[in-house]
């Protein structure tokens, strides 16, 4: 594969990569240039595929200090057809994109030592971030941005470390209703929780390419999520980590 160096500012290089990570699945890869140790972090992809706003994602998160794998959960497919996305979400069992996901993590710990990881995923992402969390694999952090959630707590008692929550209340696919009950059956099983939902923001608020897109919700939204993966995956080694926008 050819790597590809990207130079993001005047203080950070980071490189980027097309790996194959598990069967047949070609991941983008975006880590800080130099020998020192990073967490890790598997992102999941929105139901329109690993398209190039998600790799601009991993390039943002990637000069913040992180080790960055997004999964192919389509297999090469991407679109920007809604109808089309849904098709491919139904042809993909759940089984399978967990041992997808699992085999990223497995890759960030074999070929970066990463001992910390984390999952994020937006939409559809989200809620693989939750369900990959629930698989019995050893992760420090989850955030879901907009994911279908659920209040089960036969399900939820399995989860093993902290979770990041952040919503819309005007969303259409994920009610405030459901994030409600999600965060109080966290709270129920002591599971450290931030849960946030943005008044009158939708689905797609923190989305640049979106017409639901606010600025200001999506920067607070992004602070909060690089505290969160800081506080989890970082703060153990004491390190102080300068935020980068």
């Amino acid at each position: 594969m050819k790597k590809k160096l990207t130079s993001i500012n005047e203080k950070i290089r980071i490189n980027t990569q097309i790996v194959r990570y598990f069967q047949e699945a070609h991941g983008y890869l975006a880590w800080p240039k130099g020998k020192e140790r990073y967490p890790g972090i598997v992102m999941i992809h929105d139901y329109w595929g690993l398209n190039e706003e998600i790799k601009q994602l991993a390039q943002k998160l990637a000069k913040n200090g992180y080790n960055v794998l997004v999964v192919d959960l389509f297999y090469g497919q991407v679109t920007s057809d809604p109808e089309r996305a849904m098709k491919l979400i139904k042809t993909i069992g759940q089984s399978e994109s967990l041992k997808n996901m699992r085999a990223a993590a497995s890759y960030l710990r074999a070929e970066f030592e990463s001992e910390r990881i984390a999952s994020i995923g937006w939409g559809f992402g989200g809620s693989q971030s939750l369900q990959l969390g629930l698989s019995g694999e050893k992760i420090n952090g989850i955030v879901i941005y907009c994911g279908n959630v659920f209040s089960g707590k036969e399900f939820l008692k399995k989860l093993t470390c902290p979770v990041l929550g952040i919503f819309g209340e005007r969303d259409e696919l994920v009610s405030v209703g459901i994030v409600k009950e999600f965060e109080k059956s966290l709270k129920t099983l002591q599971i450290e929780n931030e849960i946030y939902v943005y008044p009158g923001k939708g689905h797609s608020f923190a989305n640049p390419l979106s017409s639901e897109f606010s600025p200001i919700d999506a920067k607070d939204a992004w602070e909060k999520t690089l505290a969160f993966l800081n506080r989890n995956l970082k703060y153990f080694r004491k390190i102080k980590v300068e935020i980068k926008e």
